[in-house]
């Protein structure tokens, strides 16, 4: 049985074929041996903030791969008067639970080749497309994130009380205003809910986002690196 203080990600291991745990506790004097007990085949996902360079070092030390760097970034909504009702219709109205087919699925998951698995040199890309595309089928399939879909693109959010999270943001056909567009609808949604902020993560490698992103009024907030150790 593994530590307790390493959760195991049931999807995730399944994508990759090898058990991917995320580190819940850490205790850093203890780490090396924690790691040591764990079974192989597998991957310890550990993130720290990225200030946290002490840390950071350790975790190199132990053999860890600093995979990439998380961009928090946040836009705020001004209050304003009481929300007024959306107009009924599709364009004003995101969908819950939805279904697309194979081929979808598949370029959404293509597109989304800057995230931290197929950042990872030791996951193959087809081990990271199968992580992908599951975590997308999700994402649809869940009743409680809402979606927008504009031409071949779509963002799929959550709403907690004064806080929109988004979920996933992809446009398959760049530099058409498909990504614009969505973003449109979302704040304009998030006013109806009287939400106050809007909050995002990416991968810093991911420089097209960051710049759509700081465009549409996002800040970046706070930064977050991914670690991960392999054990075979």
């Amino acid at each position: 049985m593994h530590s307790p203080k390493f959760k195991r990600h049931d999807d995730l291991s399944e994508s990759l074929g090898k058990d991917y745990f995320l580190a819940a506790q850490v205790d850093f004097s203890t780490l090396a041996s924690d790691l040591a007990a764990l079974p192989g085949p597998c991957i310890v996902d550990l993130r720290l903030l990225g200030e946290d360079i002490d840390n950071s070092r350790t975790l190199l030390q132990l053999g860890f791969a600093k995979i990439c760097v998380l961009a928090i970034f946040s836009a705020e909504l001004p209050e304003a008067a009481p929300a007024e009702p959306a107009a009924p219709g599709p364009e004003n109205s995101p969908e819950t639970a939805v279904f697309r087919d194979a081929a979808w699925i598949e370029r959404h998951a293509h597109n989304l080749r800057l995230g931290c698995f197929a950042l990872n040199p030791n996951i193959p890309g087809e081990s990271w497309l199968a992580v992908h595309r599951n975590m997308v089928e999700k994402s649809l399939a869940s009743p409680r994130v809402l979606k927008f879909f504009q031409d071949d693109g779509f963002v799929s959010f959550r709403v907690h009380e004064d806080k929109a999270v988004i979920d996933f943001f992809s446009a398959v056909n760049r530099r058409q205003g498909t990504g614009s567009a969505l973003m449109a609808r979302l704040f304009a949604f998030a006013r109806t809910q009287r939400v106050r902020s809007i909050e995002v993560v990416t991968e810093c490698e991911n420089i097209p986002a960051c710049l759509f992103y700081q465009k549409n009024n996002f800040r970046l907030a706070q930064t977050a690196v991914i670690f991960h150790y392999h054990k075979n």
